[in-house]
């Protein structure tokens, strides 16, 4: 998928799953990186390290927060699984929740929609 702010992507990018919506068949994502080389980017309050982060995700993480991305849920998401399903610490990703949300109430967060079409898995 490309960038929230309408920049080219040329490989795939990790994202964590914030919610799923049966009613709209959709699901909302958050960007998730890797910390290596990019420490200095943990300063910035629209990233948040993730204390918790394996499984799912193999290296020291950080989650994205200015941008969610809405993706119309297809069955070839299910190929795109990390770590044979195994989900991110309950109390980890309440409080990514948590923390987006108040990131949210005071900041802009780039919300962009994609299809099926638009997405590579």
């Amino acid at each position: 998928m490309d960038y929230a702010d309408g920049g080219t992507c040329l490989y795939k990018r990790t994202f964590l799953v914030i919610e799923a919506n049966q009613t709209t068949g959709s699901v909302k994502l958050l960007n998730v990186s890797s910390i290596a080389d990019k420490v200095h980017k943990l300063l910035m309050p629209s990233n948040r390290r993730l204390t918790s982060y394996r499984p799912p995700f193999l290296r020291p993480s950080f989650v994205k927060l200015d941008a969610l991305y809405q993706v119309e849920y297809f069955g070839n998401l299910d190929n795109a699984i990390l770590h044979n399903g195994d989900t991110l610490d309950l109390t980890e990703l309440t409080n990514v929740h948590n923390t987006f949300a108040s990131y949210q109430a005071s900041n802009h967060v780039t919300s962009v929609c994609y299809t099926s079409s638009d997405v590579a898995v």
